[in-house]
């Protein structure tokens, strides 16, 4: 069934690994936002006596400086995709010529199908991720920085809304 989505002679799992491992390191990327953003978070406190005080004179470092580089590894995703859809395409023309055998097809979507489903998909789940990572971003931020704490900028009423 999977080998209907894509080209013939395509090496399907080596394809479905590298796609698995892509959209792991978007989910990656993004988690290294909360790394940084617990570590910044425990700057704004003091220890006096063995009890954590918050010295609200420090200032959480802007969203956009935190979130800055977080999703690169989406953009390479969609880089990657399309290059695999380009070599899709491209290997229908090589060796054989298979590409006259599918313009024989009287399904002329399969040719697209095989070469754009799973590439597609990829993109379509890379970009689901990245979108709900950076909505887990804006509000932990918001929700988490205490008030007194948060940099000099206005914060939009939608966002005040999901606190």
């Amino acid at each position: 069934m999977v080998d209907k989505l894509f080209p013939p002679g395509a090496r399907i799992v080596r394809e479905m690994f590298f796609f698995g491992a892509m959209v792991g390191f978007v989910i990656g990327g993004g988690l290294t936002f909360f790394v940084q953003y617990w570590s910044d978070h425990g700057e704004l406190y003091d220890v006096h006596a063995g009890i954590r005080v918050l010295n609200p004179a420090k200032e959480m470092p802007p969203l956009s400086s935190l979130v800055s580089g977080r999703l690169v590894w989406f953009f390479v995703l969609l880089i990657s995709s399309i290059m695999v859809i380009i070599i899709h395409y491209a290997s229908f023309y090589r060796e054989s010529r298979s590409i006259y055998l599918m313009k024989r097809i009287p399904n002329r979507a399969e040719l697209h199908v095989r070469c754009l489903t799973v590439p597609l998909l990829a993109i379509a789940i890379g970009l689901i991720i990245a979108y709900v990572l950076f909505l887990l971003f804006v509000w932990c931020y918001f929700r988490y920085t205490p008030e007194p704490c948060l940099p000099e900028q206005t914060v939009p009423t939608f966002w005040r809304a999901l606190l």
